[in-house]
């Protein structure tokens, strides 16, 4: 290897010290001259020292306090349907009583099944609630039936079997949710699990027992709901009625009256008479009455029943003829009788028919068919002064 002479290393070694010299003494008046009245940051404001605690603390979320979201709910209005309180006189338009042809029976009841089987509907509305309805489980054997609401609450229930092996649950109020319902059915014989919708549908409705609960109708829709009691001989006398004004979403919640005396027996009926929606009955109620297509008077002519149910009157004297007594409503239809103006008949059950009321009626000579109350205007049948 050849040596570096003593002479080379002290000139190199001297270079650098001169280097360093010079960059330090160029650090020292760089310093100096940013401390110096010319410096232009000199004036710039200090950084406060309470800068970064003034920040506020991003807070920490854990999985199991995230609160589930709500489906939007609209407040549905609440009302009270009190017989002290309620409209005694008969509205012009409405009809004081009614004929029917028999109230609804219970459920049809379960079909011998070998395994358990859901029957559950796709969609609900929102005024009949929503639930689920099983069969084919052996008699009193513990089934657990969950339902978990839209918002992913769920709650659990055990429910024995009926004799005829059927499970049911229902849910209906007026805070429940809209949306898809998750029902799941455990027991000894096996496992069910279906969905279902609850929603509020556009056909006006009307379903309950003590609370009413309306849906389907118009905007802010005025209806009244009308009280009937249960007569003998399948009719029916108006006790009374009430308007409300339903909500936003055309829903609106009553507490009336039970319907039924304190022998089950279905002792009252309502119905709804909307002004737009027109005339609504508790189709899907146990206890409403078959045979009622209406409770107005929109189709019996321009002048108002006078005779009642079950009671005697009498062919009214008009311009001497003979009354026609036919074989079904309307005058059009074949004629079975006559009989002179003053003959007393038996007025038994009435309906609308050809823009005037018509009356099935009896005679003392035991002729049953039917009779026009009024037409044109004028009365021809009359009750008995």
């Amino acid at each position: 290897m050849k040596k570096i002479k003593i002479s080379t290393l002290v000139l190199i070694v001297g270079f650098e010290l001169v280097i360093l010299i010079i960059v330090g003494v160029g650090f020292a008046f760089w310093t100096l001259y940013l401390n110096s009245p010319w410096s232009p940051i000199r004036n710039v404001p200090a950084i406060p020292t309470n800068y970064v605690t003034d920040i506020p603390a991003i807070p920490t979320i854990n999985a199991t306090n995230i609160p589930l979201p709500k489906p939007t709910q609209v407040q549905i209005p609440k009302a009270d349907f009190s017989l002290p309180s309620i409209n005694t006189v008969p509205p012009e338009d409405i009809l004081e009583e009614i004929t029917y042809s028999a109230t609804g029976g219970g459920d049809a009841g379960c079909p011998i099944l070998t395994s358990p089987e859901l029957r559950l509907s796709e969609k609900y509305e929102w005024a009949e609630g929503i639930g689920v309805n099983s069969c084919g489980w052996k008699s009193d054997e513990p089934v657990q039936v969950t339902i978990t609401y839209p918002n992913k609450h769920s709650e659990s229930e055990i429910v024995n079997a009926l004799w005829d092996g059927s499970v049911s649950l229902w849910r209906r109020s007026v805070d429940l949710p809209i949306g898809q319902y998750h029902f799941y059915l455990k027991g000894e014989n096996g496992v069910l699990e279906d969905t279902a919708i609850l929603q509020v549908g556009n056909t006006p409705l009307i379903y309950g027992e003590n609370d009413l609960f309306l849906s389907g109708f118009k905007k802010h829709e005025k209806v009244r709901l009308l009280l009937y009691k249960s007569q003998p001989s399948s009719y029916m006398t108006l006790i009374g009625w009430q308007e409300y004004q339903v909500s936003e979403t055309g829903q609106l919640v009553i507490s009336a009256p039970a319907k039924r005396d304190q022998f089950g027996n279905c002792d009252y009926f309502y119905y709804i008479i909307g002004e737009i929606s027109g005339f609504v009955s508790n189709s899907l109620d146990r206890c409403n009455p078959s045979g009622v297509d209406t409770i107005t008077t929109a189709h019996c002519g321009s002048l108002k029943s006078r005779l009642k149910y079950d009671t005697q009157a009498r062919v009214a004297f008009t311009d001497g003829s003979n009354m026609n007594i036919r074989k079904f409503p309307g005058f059009d239809q074949p004629v079975i009788a006559r009989v002179p103006e003053g003959t007393n008949i038996i007025s038994l059950y009435r309906l609308c028919q050809d823009n005037s009321t018509w009356w099935y009626v009896r005679t003392k000579n035991g002729i049953d068919g039917w009779m026009a109350e009024e037409q044109n205007g004028i009365y021809l049948l009359e009750p008995i002064p």
